[in-house]
């Protein structure tokens, strides 16, 4: 190989043999992409973190507390449950809890989802049926970088929502699907069954 060239990088272009244009956009695509992914992964973090919160206020729009013959709204209770506006902030809630309470766990499945067999993937093992595990690809040795570059971008991306959790099966999903799941179903049951 010459000189300045690994095993990994013999498609890479020399600097060299690029012109100040050409440089220029290389530079700014991955600029472009880097910045994408940032915002993404601080979208992706600000939604968890007010999941919670987010989750609380649209089921706190059902919760209704009953006083002889009258129901009335617990967050403000001058709201008769069920009447006037209320009907209309009912569909409002039902419109939110599908698109953020059960679509923040189903966007972090999509998420992580094209990202398995790179998480799954140990790369101090020949590649082969079960390295990466459950894999519905036939990857091959030629196959490697592009597990690496799964795997790298997983980890260093949406860690965040996998790391510290076993790597195997449906590991990487708990943090984002099943433990926001428990958290909604504890949310509504402490909201929804105060009466």
């Amino acid at each position: 190989s010459e000189k300045g060239e690994g095993c990994c990088f013999k498609s890479m272009v020399k600097v060299k043999q690029l012109d100040k244009n050409q440089a220029t956009k290389i530079n700014l695509q991955k600029l472009y992409e880097k910045t994408i992914r940032r915002l993404q992964v601080s979208g992706i973090v600000t939604l968890f973190l007010f999941y919670p919160t987010v989750c609380k206020g649209v089921v706190k729009l059902w919760a209704c507390k009953s006083y002889g013959k009258f129901s009335y709204l617990v967050a403000d209770l001058s709201v008769e449950c069920y009447k006037g506006e209320h009907s209309t902030y009912i569909f409002i809630a039902i419109f939110f809890f599908f698109l953020y309470c059960i679509g923040i766990p189903f966007l972090a499945y999509t998420v992580l989802r094209p990202y398995l067999p790179g998480i799954h993937f140990n790369p101090r093992q020949p590649i082969s049926e079960i390295n990466p595990p459950n894999s519905n690809n036939n990857f091959t040795e030629k196959d490697r970088k592009k597990l690496l570059k799964l795997k790298l971008t997983a980890a260093s991306v949406y860690g965040f929502m996998w790391q510290g959790f076993q790597q195997k099966g449906l590991a990487p999903y708990w943090e984002a699907v099943v433990i926001n799941s428990r958290k909604l179903v504890m949310i509504m049951l402490i909201e929804l069954l105060q009466d």
